[in-house]
């Protein structure tokens, strides 16, 4: 039992698929039924992940394998409990933590989990937390749900896929939940056009960071807002999708559509004009670890921004501007 910033649940698998931890939130299973469904998900994914059981196509299949698992512990369970004793096990907990050594449990578990966490965005292992979501009009979906898991892939309500994100961190906060509510508007070719900009001529690196800061008009997640907006400060408008299909930054040969937060796209921007003006990464690190410090006094900048910038700095030794 840990704390898990509102997820029921959460698995880490090492790199080798030889072990994994399971994690359960303390705020969420509020009683017996949930804790049981939630323990039953979780170690679906473990056997998933360690060939324990056959492995599903995609990231949603595998999800309706954890959920059937879950409710065949939970639903068993009540069952068990019924027949024999009539207990219910539905009713939520009054006080879950009755002593010194429970807390200290918890606090060891939740740091255990963000460790793991840790490893996991290293690249050492997996969490088993893709984006899921609903149509709303042609053309048009929204976030209802995700989970970082290196795929990249958007699902939609029957389990296709129709989009690849430009990162695994596209459309996740800083805790790597999803942002709710977020729109994919496969209209929208604004993050393209920025993009193309950029890369179709030499920009003069002091003139571009000078105005990428937040709010800035090369800071592209408030590109279309001014300070007051509603949308100025919004998440979900910062982690709003588009077509990025059609830039440097996009095989050719992609076949599903990849789309970018406006996030992304700053943050893209920002690697290649740094990268595409000799600079090495180390240093462009450092000045954009050294901005996000100043900013918002965190010493390292998050791996949403960080695997973006990369992206485009990755991409300036192939298509050098024109000088």
């Amino acid at each position: 039992m840990a704390v898990l910033n509102g997820k029921y649940g959460s698995t880490y698998t090492n790199k080798d698929n030889t072990n994994s931890n399971v994690y359960l939130d303390k705020l969420n299973n509020q009683n017996a039924l949930d804790t049981s469904n939630t323990l039953g998900h979780e170690v679906a994914h473990v056997r998933q992940n360690q060939g324990q059981t056959y492995l599903r196509d995609t990231t949603q299949l595998q999800e309706e394998y954890a959920n059937l698992f879950g409710n065949y512990s939970s639903s068993g369970l009540d069952f068990s409990s019924y027949a024999y004793n009539n207990v219910k096990l539905d009713s939520n907990r009054i006080n879950s933590l009755n002593s010194i050594n429970d807390l200290y449990s918890l606090y060891q578990n939740s740091v255990a989990y963000k460790k793991d966490v840790a490893k996991a965005d290293s690249g050492d292992g997996r969490i088993d937390d893709s984006i899921f979501v609903e149509k709303i009009e042609k053309n048009k979906y929204k976030v209802v749900d995700g989970k970082v898991d290196g795929k990249k892939e958007v699902y939609d309500e029957k389990g296709n896929v129709i989009a690849k994100t430009i990162t695994q961190y596209s459309g996740f906060n800083e805790e790597n939940e999803p942002v709710i509510g977020s729109i994919i508007d496969f209209n929208d070719a604004s993050g393209k056009e920025f993009l193309n900009t950029l890369t179709d001529s030499w920009t003069n690196p002091v003139l571009y960071f000078s105005n990428a800061g937040n709010g800035g008009s090369n800071d592209f997640k408030t590109n279309g807002t001014v300070k007051g907006d509603e949308n100025y400060s919004s998440g979900v408008y910062h982690n709003r999708f588009m077509i990025i299909d059609g830039t440097i930054f996009v095989p050719n040969n992609s076949s599903t559509p990849t789309i970018a937060t406006g996030r992304d796209i700053g943050n893209i921007g920002a690697g290649y004009v740094a990268g595409s003006n000799s600079l090495s990464w180390s240093s462009i690190r450092l000045g954009f670890d050294v901005y996000n410090f100043i900013k918002n006094r965190q010493l390292i900048e998050s791996p949403i921004s960080k695997e973006a910038q990369k992206i485009g700095f990755d991409n300036k030794e192939d298509n050098e501007p024109k000088k």
